[in-house]
């Protein structure tokens, strides 16, 4: 595997992730106490850029039949440590934080525990929020699933087109 690829444990972080989810867990982290979700936290000396900035880090949910067979946590949050080198530890609270609430572990009416990723609530430009607020287009948006969009958007089965 090439070396700037590579994530590794981190004790700093992880460190950092106890305390967060300790001082939010009768709270938003509640369910991560809850159902016993393990997260690993690694760090990345890799430097990505994601539509022009730096990204700091993310959050994977282990797919059920790498967490079974190979990876003991429910979740990885890789932190990007060229990126984040120079953030106060009030900053990096925050971004463990930002990472955590990614995390969207629930149970199913079967009782099993399932695995989610939360996406971002806002992405705009930051003039835009300061001066409309970050709901400005609040009663515009509407959640969609897989299965809304595929039947919106996607009219023909693309193998249906390549037989007819």
């Amino acid at each position: 595997m090439d070396e700037m690829n590579e994530a590794i444990y981190s004790p700093e972080w992880t460190k950092i992730g106890a305390e967060v989810l300790k001082e939010y867990q009768d709270d938003k982290f509640k369910n991560i106490h809850d159902l016993g979700i393990n997260v690993a936290f690694l760090t990345s000396k890799e430097a990505p850029v994601t539509k022009g900035k730096a990204k700091m880090g993310e959050c994977i949910a282990v797919k059920k039949e790498y967490h079974k067979r190979f990876i003991p946590h429910d979740y990885l949050i890789i932190i990007y440590e060229p990126n984040v080198q120079h953030m106060t530890p009030e900053q990096k609270k925050i971004l463990v934080e930002h990472e955590l609430m990614h995390i969207n572990a629930y149970e199913n009416e079967e009782g099993e525990t399932k695995l989610g990723i939360n996406p971002h609530e806002v992405e705009d430009f930051q003039e835009i929020i300061d001066k409309y607020g970050a709901d400005w287009a609040k009663d515009v948006h509407t959640q969609m699933t897989w299965d809304d969009y595929n039947e919106e958007y996607i009219e023909t089965d693309p193998q249906e087109e390549k037989t007819a």
